[in-house]
């Protein structure tokens, strides 16, 4: 395979707007979007950015591919998670071969590794096994969710049409990952885990702390007793993302949710995150989400 490709980045803001891939964009928002007959695959070589994920899979045909350096050949018996910063070359497809994919921003994969610790041994799972086999048993239980999403996308004026989509396209994640490994356990059981990965480990369980609300990367430095920089250099090469980047992630999920699901007032909701105060809170959400607090809860209501 030619290794000489031009590597280009993929962004999730890309599939939002250019389409770069040429595909089939059935669905599109800023945490996923459903990809079909990706037709300019071939003969390519794509970065995922530091805030796109992808699950890459072929409906028909087959496709020899370089992931990270390791070849390997695509088709309906395998699933490939390109997480971010991950490159991968694909090689000429035949007229056979027909691809899809479900692209998932890091944010929206952080905020669903934020609810079982089980999900980070998950996770390094797939960092380091990438290439899945599906089995005729996994196919079955992916249909229900593959149904509920066809159905929706041909009503999209029915209300609540993205957190439907969304909640089964999460469904489809937790399928996948109810048979993977614990690879932090199994490691742990041969003594042979990384050191990065257990610090990284230990700085994600202080993030879903919601007793912790510090938005400052010393502050986990200090409490992991090692110094920023160090903390930063670990997480991006663990997850691809920088402390910092962590960090305001789970904060703005944190106050998604706050604006989203209570009744707390803004300014109860700057407080209990331990903003300075409600001016600088106001600001940090506008930049965060794209608009003032206020405006963000009335769309939702």
């Amino acid at each position: 395979m030619n290794k000489n490709f031009m590597i280009e980045e993929l962004c999730m803001e890309d599939l939002l707007h250019a389409n770069p891939l040429g595909a089939e964009v059935h669905y599109a928002d800023q945490n996923v979007a459903l990809l079909n007959n990706l037709r300019n695959f071939s003969n390519r070589a794509i970065r995922m950015s530091a805030e796109l994920s992808m699950l890459l899979f072929c409906r028909e045909g087959k496709v020899d591919f370089t992931l990270n350096e390791n070849t390997d050949t695509l088709s309906p018996s395998k699933l490939v998670f390109l997480g971010s910063k991950s490159v991968i070359r694909i090689g000429q497809a035949g007229p056979d071969c027909v691809c899809a994919a479900i692209c998932i921003s890091t944010r929206f994969i952080q905020a669903v590794f934020h609810r079982g610790n089980d999900l980070f041994g998950k996770f390094l799972y797939l960092r380091e096994h990438p290439v899945i086999r599906i089995n005729d048993e996994w196919k079955d239980l992916f249909t229900p969710y593959s149904q509920i999403i066809s159905v929706r996308l041909r009503n999209p004026g029915r209300a609540y049409h993205q957190e439907a989509i969304t909640c089964a396209i999460v469904g489809m994640l937790y399928e996948l990952l109810a048979d993977l490994p614990d690879v932090f356990l199994h490691k742990m059981e041969k003594n042979t885990i990384r050191q990065g990965d257990i610090l990284f480990r230990r700085f994600t369980k202080l993030l879903a702390d919601d007793n912790v609300k510090s938005r400052h990367v010393a502050f986990y430095a200090n409490e992991l007793c090692v110094t920023p920089k160090y903390l930063s250099a670990v997480c991006s090469k663990v997850s691809g993302r920088t402390a910092s980047e962590w960090i305001s992630d789970t904060v703005t999920e944190r106050i998604r949710y706050l604006l989203a699901h209570t009744d707390k007032s803004i300014k109860e909701i700057s407080e209990y995150l331990e903003f300075p105060n409600l001016s600088f809170f106001c600001k940090y959400v506008k930049n965060s989400l794209g608009c003032p607090p206020k405006e963000y809860r009335d769309r939702l209501r």
